[in-house]
């Protein structure tokens, strides 16, 4: 079974390991991670977690080995338990190599072996960001590639199936928990919570169907319905006639995932991912925005197209560069 970020860092604290938590604690304009993020740097170098890779996580890596290596030698007073480093990411600062075009500070903090005050707040950082679930209904080919996306990017997949040969922890190994259960009889193994993501993807419509009404009347935030648009009918005009409204209608994401293209199970499964993502990410801005925090790049700074000189353009939303490159808007038009 896959672990998150969090829970790792949080079995590092568990085991009365020594290490240095990095935590990002100011972000502003575009910078490569959000506020609240977080990596574990342990006496060896090695990291648990990420604030933003290249010099910025090289920079911390180093001071907080330089941290760990004063406190085995000399041991830590309370002035040094604690630093915190600050990132200009602007171009235009002298002798700087960042072109993001914002801020970031990113604070150290030595945990030590015997230190219970910074352990509990380690234990309530693994508490407020418990990984989300993902209920994957259905253990088919979709579901199997799913499964190890999901685990990979912090989220907590949950395998619901009825057929016995599909419901293997041999077959998801990384899954959070494999279910073998009728699905007609959901409430007997689970309870939906609203910040709950579920992903319906049975063998056929009418296992679909049954799934799907029991989901709807649940608060659950995200349903996912794999199948065609002429599927999506067949099934809407089903749960009309049996009581659900335009408002239940609506919270239904179907076809499932962004429209990327996608054909193969591979692929539908990383458009699955990337719409969870961005639901997960229009949540909380803080942590998982587009530029990385809550605050808007530098408004001086210009708007510009796809050529041009970092220094002094801002490159624009990535998405609509890509819907650029991909021939969606037109090439002069500004993005």
């Amino acid at each position: 079974m896959a672990k998150g970020i969090y829970e790792k860092i949080g079995e590092l604290a568990g085991r009365g390991s020594s290490f240095v938590l990095c935590r990002v604690t100011a972000a502003e304009g575009s910078t490569p991670r959000g506020e609240g993020a977080v990596m574990a740097v342990q006496p060896d170098g090695t990291a648990i977690g990420s604030v933003g890779g290249g010099k910025i996580e090289y920079d911390c890596i180093s001071k907080a080995r330089e941290m760990m290596g004063g406190a085995l030698t000399d041991g830590l007073g309370d002035d040094r338990n604690t630093e915190t480093l600050h990132f200009d990411l602007y171009p235009d600062v002298s002798d700087n190599e960042y072109i993001c075009c914002g801020r970031m500070d990113i604070e150290l903090a030595y945990v030590s072996g015997d230190d219970q005050a910074i352990r509990e707040m380690i234990a309530e950082l693994v508490r407020e960001h418990r990984r989300r679930k993902v209920y994957i209904f259905g253990g088919g080919h979709v579901a199997q590639a799913l499964v190890p996306v999901l685990a990979g990017i912090e989220f907590a997949p949950i395998v619901y199936e009825e057929r016995k040969e599909f419901a293997s922890t041999e077959l998801f190994p990384e899954a959070e928990k494999v279910i073998c259960h009728g699905f007609d009889r959901l409430g007997e193994c689970i309870s939906l919570e609203r910040t709950d993501f579920c992903a319906i993807m049975t063998r056929g419509h009418t296992d679909d169907y049954t799934v799907l009404k029991q989901v709807l009347s649940t608060d659950v935030e995200y349903v996912g319905l794999m199948g065609s648009r002429s599927k999506r009918a067949i099934l809407f005009n089903k749960l009309t006639d049996d009581g659900f409204g335009e408002d239940d209608l609506a919270r239904i994401h179907n076809p499932i995932g962004l429209d990327i293209g996608s054909e193969t199970p591979e692929e539908i499964a990383i458009s699955i991912a990337a719409e969870l993502i961005a639901v997960r990410a229009a949540e909380d801005p803080k942590d998982t925005g587009k530029n990385g925090g809550e605050s808007s790049p530098d408004p001086e700074l210009k708007t510009g197209g796809l050529e041009g000189d970092p220094k002094d353009e801002y490159w624009g939303d990535v998405a609509a560069l890509f819907a650029k490159k991909a021939g969606k808007i037109p090439a002069d038009e500004n993005v």
